[in-house]
């Protein structure tokens, strides 16, 4: 009799255990799944640049965004050399000067042929519509948005992906089957969005 009450004790513990471990993966996988907001954006670019031109808002501390630099990194050996490529990190006024420079400042500046720049306020990440890190913008010649969103398959998810695709198709003169995508990522305005996700 004490040993089944032990097995039964035993069981409920196991299954409460494996119905905990269930709602965590639930979680994760909601989150890791879910886009960021994208918000309404001027169709042109402000750059100077003449040319395609890829501009790529990042949140300086938002680990989903090292894969969306992994794919910004693919994308860069894959492109011509006349395609500007620029990684803009917001940096909001409520934060310490320097602050955007953060590791991912760093992998962004090893990238080849990349310019890094701050974006005080994040006044040119709103031009574009931005609003979560990982946004990432493709103007045509025309100085015009041919492809808005993320360039990751989910939150932090590097590798292969519809996005990277359209944009290589957009770049050689084709048609893509989307000009746009979710964007996965913290939020971009929000300086500590990303600081219990570290």
């Amino acid at each position: 009799m004490i040993l089944r009450g032990k097995t039964l004790v035993s069981g409920l513990v196991v299954a409460g255990w494996l119905g905990l471990v269930a709602t965590g993966f639930a979680f994760w996988e909601k989150y890791e799944s879910t886009p960021g907001k994208v918000d309404r954006a001027e169709d042109a670019r402000q750059s100077k640049v003449s040319g395609w031109e890829l501009v790529l808002f990042a949140h300086p501390h938002c680990p989903c965004t090292r894969a969306s630099l992994q794919e910004l990194a693919e994308l860069a050996q894959r492109v011509k050399s006349d395609v500007s490529i620029r990684v803009v990190f917001v940096r909001t006024p409520d934060v310490a000067e320097g602050w955007e420079r953060s590791e991912l400042w760093e992998a962004a500046t090893a990238i080849p042929g990349v310019q890094v720049s701050s974006d005080l306020n994040g006044s040119e990440a709103r031009r574009a519509g931005a609003a979560t890190s990982g946004h990432l913008v493709l103007y045509d010649p025309t100085g015009r948005a041919a492809f808005r969103g993320g360039i990751t398959r989910g939150r932090g998810q590097a590798g292969e992906s519809p996005a990277r695709e359209h944009i290589l198709a957009l770049l050689t003169g084709k048609k893509p089957a989307i000009t746009q995508t979710k964007v996965y990522g913290c939020s971009l305005f929000d300086p500590d969005s990303c600081r219990e996700k570290e």
